[in-house]
């Protein structure tokens, strides 16, 4: 059985379409203020809060599951004020006793947590096929000499900057990069990098790229069709994403678009 933690954006619908072709049993768990949880109401699922932990490993053993998902994006909660149950005190502190709040390494407590609870995490790419970018020029459009230079930038500062778990995307224009990911997600990165611009020249390139180790099972870089918009509103001129550790939701769906809007996807 197959616990599905049910976030925004396409990706549990498309583990959900998944699962259903393949008869393969599963349920989701829906985690308590997320606005999309009105989405996943038809399907068999559990609704809890994020501190929870007990109530969560309760409903993970009573459904006999053994494997579990993260799909889609979920807002990051505040670890002063989260109200936790005893298990849930005991996951915190592990946190809290690593020191390291970013992203990936609260992630990482928390799966190794769950692991020795007795169950298996599975990465999407692992369920659904043609999910990971691909090497190479992606779209129609090939980037300029110029664009390639401003991609080896974002590039080599990503590396930079993940080694202390920041973000996994930037933005860079002209040599120069004009906008870093931070808690706010990558379509805030696109709109606030927008507005900050250079009006003449190329246009900027958003660059994303994992963490240098990441943990692979949850929360790689991905960008679906609402990334494509976002970037052709903000007046981007294309994007690049690493390949093989990159996820694209909707990748026909995805690449179409961006051929339409003139915008070049390629994997690195």
């Amino acid at each position: 059985m197959l616990a599905i933690v049910a976030g925004r954006g396409d990706l549990p619908k498309m583990i959900i379409e998944k699962c259903q072709k393949n008869g393969n049993p599963f349920f989701l768990i829906l985690l308590e203020g997320e606005n999309s949880n009105s989405d996943f109401i038809s399907y068999p699922h559990h609704v809890v809060h994020i501190g929870h932990t007990g109530k969560i490993l309760k409903i993970l053993r009573d459904n006999k599951a053994t494997e579990i998902v993260f799909a889609g994006g979920i807002n990051k909660p505040s670890m002063s004020n989260m109200k936790v149950d005893a298990k849930g005190t005991v996951l915190l502190s592990k946190i809290l006793g690593a020191k390291l709040f970013g992203d990936d390494n609260v992630l990482s407590t928390v799966m190794n947590f769950f692991e020795k609870e007795g169950f298996k995490f599975l990465g999407a790419d692992e369920i659904i096929d043609d999910l990971v970018a691909k090497a190479g020029v992606l779209g129609e459009l090939k980037p300029e000499k110029d664009f390639w230079q401003d991609i080896t930038i974002g590039k080599n500062a990503i590396k930079i900057i993940s080694e202390l778990d920041i973000g996994q995307s930037l933005v860079v224009q002209q040599k120069q990069i004009i906008g870093v990911e931070a808690i706010e997600g990558t379509d805030a990165l696109i709109e606030r990098s927008g507005n900050l611009q250079f009006k003449i020249g190329r246009k900027p390139v958003l660059i994303k790229m994992k963490k240098i180790g990441q943990n692979i099972k949850a929360d790689l870089p991905s960008l679906g069709i609402q990334t494509i918009h976002n970037l052709h509103k903000a007046n981007f001129a294309g994007i690049a994403v690493e390949a093989g550790s990159s996820l694209i939701i909707n990748q026909k769906e995805v690449i179409k678009l961006a051929n339409e809007y003139g915008l070049f996807l390629v994997g690195i």
